[in-house]
């Protein structure tokens, strides 16, 4: 058996994995993950944070895997406390959208990957790693424009309650308050432009199964750019349909320094951020192994 830790959010997908204790469905997924050939020690987060030192501590104490059971914040926190070791982080997705395990082209379902893996074989890659600033990182992007602004006044009751019907809602109020102003950013030593809304992504896909940066792989040592202009209402709803259309232009880049006031307002990775201008957003090429299906042909390097 292999020695591993299971991080699990109890709040993900609208709750239901604790109940003043394991629930069922939570038991039956232990009982899947040692079946594999794994002896998962399960950890229990209780705050903003909690996973990432969790995942921290199992990594300094020699775990060969880390399994993150939630959604993509979640799985953000966990990877975080892994980056840089050779600990592997295994996706068990149970979140709102998870857009990581549709990139990785992993099982929907938390307990279907959790029976593609195996203990024995321990099959992994290594990808990268997208960093805003000195602390901040993501795995799939970060973006400024009107889908950060929605999450930052999005309540968090309304999200766990509704959750993809609770966006939406919040972006269609957001969309009706105009768009939010220009910022001005510099890919590489490219001359300076402005966007409305640009994203730098570290995958190709969006919102769930939309793919925004079309082509972007997570393991190539690049980040890849999406940026757009427009002022007026009715002409933001259109280029959002362009967005969801996948008909942009895709701008690869190590580095990216963006500016445009002292504070910018940030959805890393589905959660709403905020930090400093300038800010610098490079890229951490294989800083994080990923545990892989067993009939995968990646193997553990």
């Amino acid at each position: 058996m292999v020695s591993s830790t299971l991080i699990c959010n109890p709040a993900a997908g609208r709750g239901g994995w604790w109940q003043d204790g394991p629930s069922p469905r939570l038991l039956s997924l232990l009982e899947t993950l040692r079946g594999r050939g794994f002896e998962p020690t399960l950890e229990i987060t209780s705050a903003a944070g909690h996973a990432h030192e969790l995942a921290r501590l199992a990594a300094e104490g020699g775990e060969r895997a880390v399994f993150a059971l939630g959604g993509d914040g979640t799985l953000r926190e966990v990877a975080m406390g892994l980056v840089g070791s050779d600990t592997a982080l295994g996706i068990l997705p149970a979140g709102t959208a998870n857009v990581l395990g549709i990139a990785l082209n992993l099982p929907r379902k938390a307990k279907d990957c959790a029976a593609a893996y195996d203990a024995e074989r321990l099959t992994s890659k290594r990808i990268d790693v997208g960093r805003c600033g000195a602390t901040t990182r993501f795995l799939m992007m970060a973006s400024f424009g009107l889908d950060a602004r929605t999450l930052h006044n999005l309540s968090p009751d309304d999200k766990r309650r509704f959750g993809r019907l609770a966006i939406s809602w919040q972006a269609m109020r957001e969309l009706a308050r105009g768009v939010p102003s220009a910022l001005t950013y510099r890919r590489d030593d490219q001359p300076l432009e402005t966007a409305s809304f640009f994203a730098v992504c570290n995958i190709e896909y969006y919102g769930g199964p939309f793919r925004l940066a079309r082509g972007a792989l997570p393991d190539d040592g690049y980040l890849d750019t999406v940026a757009l202009e427009g002022g007026r209402r009715r002409h933001l709803a259109a280029l959002f349909r362009v967005i969801f259309s996948g008909k942009l232009p895709i701008r690869r880049a190590r580095r990216v320094v963006i500016d445009g006031g002292n504070e910018i307002q940030l959805q890393v990775d589905g959660d709403p951020v905020s930090l400093p201008l300038p800010l610098e957003v490079t890229v951490e090429p294989s800083a994080l192994r990923v545990l892989t299906p067993s009939n995968e042909s990646a193997t553990a390097h």
